[in-house]
């Protein structure tokens, strides 16, 4: 037994497996945690008091998780089913396994915590933000786990007499406890500080834990009394430009810049009202005009009932100036340099200037273009220099250090949300060491898939956990909550295989994905209101259950995918325009039915976007539709502004010499352009499943495809004499059979023409087997029915594989050589000195003659020293014999 003091009669021993109810381990260990004695008075956690037991049921609960996952990543991660146990060891030795570990680390995403699960919660936060809109504000509550006495008391201790020792120790001892009362504590406040008293419409919040393991929470709201700050940001932004405008030109008219300016200011006064009303930074006695006096009881030791109506104000200026203000700045927490300045400044921006009354700024930010854009920032009246925000309900209904801010740009918002509140936990570097360790140790003869099973197991190390985000996991508490549930949507129509479910003939073996649900959905009711729906709409209010819609909650909110850039200069425009035909314009049959039923092409979907953005429909149902329709409308002008033709361009030779040859293969076939073809229409055909495999499938034909070595049949007696006299030298060398035989080094020049592919063939059916056919690229290659040299000799690519092959990866080698005397490559003028001495190291590897050049093969050369050169390499010179045909 792993642990016979928390045991001491195997009683309770949660690996047991004769129990006779099957009950999960993760709620034994739950039991277990929260069983309790009663000893000398106190209550003693025995197992949850153990510095290691919660740590070890924590990796027991995530292993037996990842075990009984479906986590094969050949099904899941096609791309990386192929690695050999060589590749492997090259990711370790090239320190290039980070690719290999992200994948692992976001296959389980699933899990609660992992930095995938932040990820997935960060992209459905920002589907919030994108469908309701910017919330009103930001808020942060930290833990007084060393003072708070309703904590304390849960402890069994009378607070009013413990020391600061004991309380550290209680802390310490009991991180189950000191976690499971923030939860509860904050959702109590939440639901009475931002529902019952500011009247909030919705919230989300997320915990987090700080350096030290203590729990804390980042959250945002939005208010029913907002009064659209985002909104007057912008009036306000506007009027202020008009003003900077009014001052810098003389202009005969100002009428209109006048009522910008008037607006401008109206909306910032209201904006600042607001934010009076909700926060504040002003101090009624700050420390630094030595008028308060520090009391004996820390504030956030006393009951928010236990304070009396008349020391309400007093409790407030002791808890501002005790965990309200940031009094020292230091380089292990906030003081940072940026790139481009010398001295360390505090990046909570502390000190902060005094400002006698709120004001709303605009800040020039210069972008990578050189356009100045101006940011918006509130600067709230303030009189304490190292006061953070605050709002006085807050500060003392919560009792410990808290911050909240409001939110007046929707962009910085996300920004904000999408980088800090719903950021991951900082990784720890043990799984890159555990990585390299497993792979570098592993039998050359060892299953990579087993070898990558274990590096998974070793992502359980990934992080660091603190005492209580353990406790937090295996109490089953949740890691974020919102008032909203997110739903992803595909516009992409992936549909879902039936899994352990009989399929009758003529049945599909996938389910419809809720895109053929609403191409379909009058055959589920036919009336108006639903054909109206577009599919946002549709998305959000329905669902299919037993073939019959059924409405779905109010708070469902689509997170969906894929989503372009709607820059109108962009590449991908036109699929900017497809989706939101797709998102927003009711549609039925096939997607093609938003557009017209017309191949969709990008000027087809910028004008059909561009007319269904003048149809009240979408004035009514588009989101930010103002901004959408000036995107087209610019789109369009850039398109009718372009020449029909560039005149006087200056053309290299080649460009024209290339315009007087039109290839064989242009002139006979018809091809569609990959650029106007619908890739994600042609993936609807394929199942998930069949989409995974393809990689496989594809690698598996390569392996097993075999080259046909039937060459064209060549008349000899048609050389000319330069052919008739590389062929002979050829013969003559391999009809000799004498032991002190030299291998053959012969290079074959020819301009395109000359019949270098004709004599390819003939020595091919001369020496059948005993050659293999090769060029530098792969174009050239499949022109003489051969390989490319790279494939043939595993040669390196880049900086990866630059060392011996060793394992399965030589044998392959060595077993395709063995019977190959001759080595051909055409256009070798591509063939640099590196790649030339890769090919001569890989020769001997094969061979195992290290002491013959190019492990004693005899290698033929052909091609055209004038054509291209080798690619960042230089040419190579051989001595031997040379024919010029």
């Amino acid at each position: 037994m792993a642990f016979p003091t928390l045991f001491p009669d195997g009683k309770g021993d949660p690996t047991n497996q004769s129990l006779l109810r099957d009950v999960p381990l993760q709620e034994r260990i739950k039991r277990l945690l929260k069983f309790a004695e009663l000893i000398s008075g106190k209550w003693v956690y025995r197992f949850a008091n153990h510095p290691r037991f919660s740590y070890w049921a924590f990796n027991m609960i995530h292993r037996k998780a990842y075990l009984t996952t479906k986590w094969n990543i050949s099904q899941t991660k096609p791309g990386e089913a192929h690695l050999t146990i060589d590749e492997l060891k090259d990711m370790a030795m090239s320190n290039n396994s980070a690719a290999l570990i992200s994948k692992v680390s976001r296959y389980v995403g699933n899990i609660a915590g992992r930095n995938a699960y932040w990820n997935k919660v960060k992209e459905e936060l920002k589907a919030i933000i994108t469908s309701v809109g910017a919330p009103t504000l930001f808020f942060t509550f930290s833990s007084a786990d060393m003072h708070w006495p309703e904590l304390h008391a849960l402890f069994g201790t009378n607070t009013e007499i413990i020391t600061s020792e004991i309380r550290r120790q209680n802390v310490i001892n009991n991180p189950h406890l000191v976690d499971w009362f923030f939860t509860q504590r904050l959702e109590s406040f939440v639901k009475y500080w931002l529902y019952d008293t500011l009247g909030a419409k919705w919230h989300w919040f997320r915990y987090e834990y700080q350096g030290r393991g203590s729990i804390h929470c980042h959250g945002t709201a939005k208010l029913n009394n907002d009064p659209g700050l985002c909104e007057l940001t912008q009036t306000a932004l506007k009027g202020f430009l008009a003003q900077k405008f009014k001052d810098e030109n003389d202009c005969s008219d100002t009428t209109e810049l006048d009522l910008d300016i008037h607006a401008g200011k109206k909306a910032a006064d209201t904006a600042c009202q607001y934010v009076d009303w909700l926060l504040s930074t002003v101090n009624p006695n700050p420390p630094d005009e030595d008028m308060w006096i520090k009391p004996e009881l820390h504030p956030c030791q006393k009951r928010h009932n236990d304070i009396p109506h008349f020391d309400v104000q007093s409790d407030y200026v002791d808890l501002l100036n005790m965990v309200q203000r940031h009094t020292r700045c230091s380089t292990g927490y906030c003081l940072r340099k940026k790139s481009n300045e010398t001295e360390l400044k505090c990046r909570f921006h502390f000190p902060f200037e005094h400002c006698p009354q709120t004001k709303l700024q605009f800040e020039e930010v210069h972008s990578k273009g050189g356009n100045v854009q101006y940011r918006a920032k509130i600067v709230t009246r303030r009189n304490d220099s190292r006061l953070n925000n605050h709002q006085q309900l807050q500060l003392q209904g919560w009792r410990a250090n808290c911050d909240i801010q409001v939110v007046i740009d929707h962009y910085a918002c996300v920004e904000y949300l999408a980088k800090y509140a719903a950021k991951g936990e900082p990784r720890s570097p043990l799984l890159k060491l555990a990585f390299n360790s497993i792979v570098k140790n592993v039998d050359n003869n060892s299953d990579p898939h087993k070898v990558i099973k274990k590096v998974v197991m070793k992502t359980l190390g990934e992080r660091d956990y603190a005492a209580q985000e353990t406790m937090h996991h295996l109490l089953s508490l949740k890691l974020h909550s919102s008032s909203f549930k997110v739903i992803p949507v595909s516009l992409n129509g992936s549909r879902r295989v039936r899994d352990n479910v009989l399929i009758e003939d003529g049945d599909s073996c996938t389910d419809d994905s809720l895109l053929d649900v609403y191409a379909n959905r009058q055959q589920y009711d036919s009336s108006s209101d639903i054909a109206n729906m577009n599919f946002v709409q549709f998305a959000t209010t329905y669902k299919v259950v037993n073939n019959e819609l059924v409405k779905l909650p109010d708070n469902v909110i689509p997170r969906i995918f894929p989503t372009y850039s709607s820059n109108p200069k962009g590449p991908n425009f036109g699929l900017y325009c497809k989706y939101q035909l797709l998102r927003y314009k009711p549609w039925s049959t096939t997607q093609n039915n938003a557009w017209g039923d017309q191949e969709p092409t990008d000027e087809i979907l910028t004008n059909h976007l561009h007319e269904f953005l003048q149809t009240p429909y979408a004035q009514t149902h588009v989101p930010d539709w103002l901004d959408k329709w000036e995107t087209v409308i610019q789109r369009r002008q850039e398109l009718e502004d372009e020449p029909c033709e560039e005149q006087g361009n200056i053309r290299d030779e080649w460009m024209i010499l290339s315009d007087l040859h039109t290839p064989f293969e242009s002139s006979v076939h018809v091809q569609t352009p990959e650029s106007m073809y619908d890739w994600h229409q042609d993936r609807a055909r394929y199942s998930e499943q069949q989409i995974q495999e393809m990689p496989t499938w594809i690698k598996m034909k390569k392996d097993n495809h075999i080259i046909d070595q039937q060459y064209e049949v060549v008349d000899t007696n048609s050389f000319s004499e330069m052919q008739a006299l590389a062929y002979n030298i050829v013969n003559t060398h391999f009809v000799n059979i004498s032991p002190d035989k030299e291998p053959l080094f012969l290079i074959v020049i020819g301009v395109a023409g000359t019949g270098k592919s004709y004599l390819i063939n003939a020595i091919c059916n001369l020496l059948q087997c005993k050659c293999v056919v090769t060029a530098t690229t792969g174009k050239a290659a499949f022109n003489i029915k051969g390989i490319t040299i790279h494939s043939l000799l595993k040669l390196p690519i880049g900086s990866r594989g630059k060392k011996d092959l060793t394992g399965q990866s030589l044998c392959q080698l060595q077993e395709s050589l063995n019977e190959v005397e001759y080595i051909i490559i055409d256009e070798y003028s591509m063939l640099g000195q590196v790649t030339f001495g890769w090919v001569d190291k890989r020769s001997k590897q094969a061979t195992g003659c290290y002491d013959k050049v190019l492990g004693g093969k005899s290698v033929i050369l052909f091609g055209d020293p004038g054509q291209l050169p080798p690619v960042a390499d230089s040419h190579f010179i051989m001595l031997s014999h040379q024919i010029l045909l």
